[in-house]
């Protein structure tokens, strides 16, 4: 049965319709453009002024940005800073410098095994038991 599948599946690949599906043949492209007419200019024709009417001054390069002395050029952004309502921290513990805690001396460990303290452990105290409620002559 699976055999008879396989065949039936190759002899539809074999003769399937594959005309829709592009070629590999290279197609020139076309060459149907209309030709395009010269553009037409509606502006106003350039009026030609005597030359002695213009006469234009040398102008001095201004420089784009100026070294500092070592030679190099800084660029410094000026932020402008609006003022926040802020809140009122007073109440918290200030950033101030505060000395450090002196702390008793530490005892340098020594090299010899000790025992460890024995503390002495307090003898329980007898406590009396009070009944929660009281019963009846019935028992309840």
């Amino acid at each position: 049965m699976r055999l008879l599948i396989v065949v039936f599946a190759f002899i539809a690949a074999v003769t399937a319709d594959i005309s829709h599906l592009p070629s590999n043949e290279y197609l020139p492209p076309i060459q149907d453009v209309a030709p395009v007419e010269a553009p037409v200019s509606n502006s106003i024709p350039d009026v030609a002024l005597p030359a002695s009417a213009y006469v234009t001054l040398p102008v001095e390069a201004t420089p784009a940005h100026v070294l500092a002395d070592d030679g190099y050029r800084y660029k410094t952004h000026r932020r402008v800073v609006y003022r926040r309502n802020r809140r009122d921290v007073s109440h918290l513990p200030s950033n101030e410098y505060l000395p450090p805690v002196q702390e008793a001396p530490v005892a340098a460990p020594s090299n010899e095994y000790l025992p460890p303290v024995q503390q002495a452990v307090p003898a329980p105290v007898p406590v009396e038991v009070v009944p929660s409620h009281v019963l009846a002559d019935d028992g309840y």
